[in-house]
């Protein structure tokens, strides 16, 4: 046979048992020969993620802004921020804006002058429209839970007799979840 896989050494008759080149030949059969192992397992019915929460939901309950001392100043009231979802809205940040008119109060860079609330002011951006940024004090707001009220005091540089209309926007912003409002003056 051409074939060196199917000869076998029968020279050797004195010995009895096996010869040691058959033990060769039958190993290399059976490794051939043994079927390949598939290990299948089924995953347990239980295995499933359990259901995560829904998202945060930032609900403003309340905004408005009321010009003071004539024209000169604004006063802007952000009643409690609620979230009505279920999940954590972390900590929260309220961005007040303010347009930019040609003439009168808005033409100048409003100046802020205090809040009150459990908010902190963490400053003032932007050459117009004006955002005057605030971070709440009450932590991560938990499903349920609200903010406390923020109350904000902004100089508009001088007096003007006429009021002019303008638009002051809220938006309060947490960990998946925004919300705006606004109030015109």
């Amino acid at each position: 046979m051409h074939n060196d896989l199917d000869s076998v050494d029968t020279t050797d008759t004195s010995s009895s048992g096996v010869s040691r080149r058959s033990v060769v030949k039958t190993g290399a059969h059976l490794a051939w020969a043994v079927p390949a192992v598939t290990l299948a397992t089924a995953a347990p019915a239980l295995a499933v993620s359990p259901p995560q929460p829904g998202p945060a939901l930032i609900k403003i309950t309340g905004f408005s802004a009321n010009y003071t001392g004539g024209a000169s100043g604004l006063h802007v009231t952000l009643s409690p921020v609620k979230n009505k979802g279920k999940s954590d809205a972390g900590q929260l940040t309220a961005v007040i804006s303010l347009p930019v008119k040609d003439k009168g109060p808005f033409s100048k860079a409003p100046k802020f002058v205090s809040a009150h609330g459990p908010w902190t002011f963490a400053g003032r951006d932007g050459d117009g429209p004006w955002a005057f940024t605030f971070v709440s004090n009450d932590g991560h707001v938990k499903p349920g839970e609200k903010t406390g009220p923020l109350d904000v005091d902004i100089d508009l540089n001088g007096k003007t007799k006429k009021k002019p209309a303008a638009t002051i926007s809220v938006s309060v912003i947490g960990e998946g979840s925004s919300d705006q409002d606004s109030d015109s003056v």
